[in-house]
């Protein structure tokens, strides 16, 4: 099975023709619409099944600056496209999973600071797994080990996206689709987290590996 890839990119200017781009190269768009919120566009109903909406908050890594009640109501706007999927963070679903995220759902979590023991990882997985969806789990990466510890959870765990950020991590973001990630993250030149390849050396690499894309 060949690894698929999901290019990141920062809702702006161009959005629309960067989407195009993106999809001539990559299997998903993740929009970040904490770089400039607004609400859906036409244009993006034709690409809705390959569209993954996000909205990161800034204690995730993010950039939006309102509410959280905003932040939702942006989503469940984004949600009447109907897109492929929906990433939240595990901090917000404490307190219910939103009936418009249900059967698209990434429970995502965190850490820019580090990569937890396995014994946490372990349980911030099984949390993720309550909610229904997908789980997305995120470490930094302060040593390769970091990578080993993080790719040992593809082992307990189907329907995981697990990876470690950083220059260190991109061994993980490497192999994570390759041992049951459903698609792994790039950038399309600029990145949206620390360690992102670009899609066109991604896409390069996997070809030295003998996947066609």
């Amino acid at each position: 099975m060949r690894p698929r890839i999901c290019v990141s990119i920062p809702y702006g200017k161009d959005v629309e023709r960067r989407v195009k781009e993106a999809l001539e190269l990559a299997d998903y768009v993740e929009l970040r619409l904490d770089y400039h919120p607004e609400g859906p566009r036409e244009w993006a109903k034709r690409y809705s099944d390959r569209l993954i909406v996000t909205c990161r908050k800034a204690e995730e890594g993010g950039m939006f600056k309102g509410s959280e009640g905003e932040r939702l109501e942006l989503l469940e706007a984004w949600s009447g496209i109907d897109p492929a999927l929906i990433d939240l963070e595990i901090a917000s679903l404490r307190r219910g999973v939103p009936s418009w995220a249900r059967g698209r759902l990434v429970a995502s979590w965190h850490d820019f600071s580090r990569t937890p023991s396995t014994e946490e990882l372990l349980s911030v997985a099984k949390e993720g797994k309550k909610y229904g969806g997908y789980v997305k789990l995120v470490t930094m990466a302060k040593s390769v080990e970091d990578n080993f510890r993080v790719l040992e959870l593809y082992r307990e765990f189907d329907g995981l996206i697990a990876f470690c950020m950083g220059e260190l991590g991109i061994l993980s973001r490497v192999l994570s689709p390759l041992l049951g990630a459903p698609f792994t993250y790039a950038s399309l030149g600029d990145r949206t987290a620390p360690g992102q390849l670009d899609v066109r050396r991604l896409r390069e690499l996997y070809g030295l590996m003998g996947y066609r894309l």
